[in-house]
């Protein structure tokens, strides 16, 4: 495998169409994204399926044929240095508006809070809430001309 400081691996791998066995390459360094992957034989057009193509490798399948493949990927090299950490949060726009804090509360109930279904809100999630310290709200103890949402 050769390895090019501007983002390219390359190699070869001996592929055979005549079984149905798919072909693993690892790459020596990951990709932070799954790279642009080109597969060739020399001189002839290549029958191969690509399975799979990940950021540390790729999956192929040979057809009609045994031959050596080449292959070349291009992209962007994970730092070893500095590692990508994917952002723990999303953000975006509320169409409702900033939060009221004065309806602030773990947990919200959303139910139809009919007299069969009172004991399973009084003794399970009520009581559950409780145990844990968590706040609790009931959807129709609300009383405000605001989303609640």
């Amino acid at each position: 495998m050769k390895d090019d400081a501007s983002g390219v691996l390359s190699g070869q791998i001996h592929v055979d169409s005549s079984t149905d066995k798919i072909y693993e390459v690892f790459y020596e360094r990951p990709y932070i994204r799954p790279p642009s992957l080109k597969i060739w034989q020399k001189g002839v057009s290549t029958h191969c399926e690509i399975i799979e193509q990940r950021t540390d490798g790729f999956k192929i399948k040979g057809r009609d044929f045994y031959k050596l493949v080449n292959w070349e990927a291009k992209g962007e090299f994970v730092d070893s240095e500095k590692t990508y950490t994917p952002p723990s949060f999303a953000y975006s726009t509320s169409i409702f508006g900033a939060p009221n804090k004065k309806y602030t509360y773990d947990l919200f109930v959303l139910m139809p809070f009919t007299a069969s279904l009172k004991p399973v809100y009084d003794y399970f999630i009520k009581k559950v809430a409780q145990v844990l310290n968590l706040s609790i709200a009931r959807a129709d103890n609300f009383f405000s001309q605001n989303s609640i949402m």
